[in-house]
């Protein structure tokens, strides 16, 4: 079961996690909906993997105030794979996240206050859910024209799929 107990194990992403990661943050705080990304310098925000969070605790990510960091569930060991999508997908997690480092950093009091159980979830989780829906929806998009552009070049253009 994940705690915030868990996190003093956790470790930096590698420097091409981040950076692909990054790339997907950086093309969405470009974007109407993403703007709010800019007014704090979220590219220096530490990011760590935590063993911790487990698909059965439904927790992909996580902020916290007191070490200024966000941890993510890294992808099971088992099921790693070369040029695996898992940070990819992480994406819309990382952006939720950033949400609430926005949310810290606009008003430290008032986001520790809407940590309280019962109060977080109709407070600081419904305004990060509200930014995650169009940052999952520009996400899949964005994956899907990389995917789709790196397929073309390897099977040399998309004309062979009409033939």
């Amino acid at each position: 079961m994940f705690t915030v107990f868990a996190l003093a194990k956790s470790v930096p992403l590698t420097d091409a996690q981040r950076e692909r990661l990054m790339h997907y943050v950086t093309r969405y705080a470009k974007t109407r909906n993403g703007l709010w990304l800019n007014d704090f310098e979220f590219r220096a925000i530490a990011l760590e993997w935590c063993y911790a969070m487990k698909p059965a605790d439904g927790i992909l990510g996580a902020f916290s105030f007191l070490t200024g960091k966000v941890y993510l569930q890294p992808e099971e060991i088992d099921k790693i794979a070369r040029g695996s999508a898992w940070v990819e997908l992480l994406a819309p997690t990382l952006i939720h996240e950033l949400r609430h480092v926005w949310q810290f950093k606009r008003n430290k009091l008032k986001y520790i206050l809407c940590c309280i159980p019962g109060l977080r979830q109709i407070t600081l989780e419904r305004d990060a859910w509200r930014e995650t829906d169009p940052a999952q929806e520009f996400c899949d998009e964005l994956m899907a024209a990389e995917d789709s552009f790196r397929y073309a070049q390897t099977h040399g253009g998309t004309d062979d799929a009409a033939e």
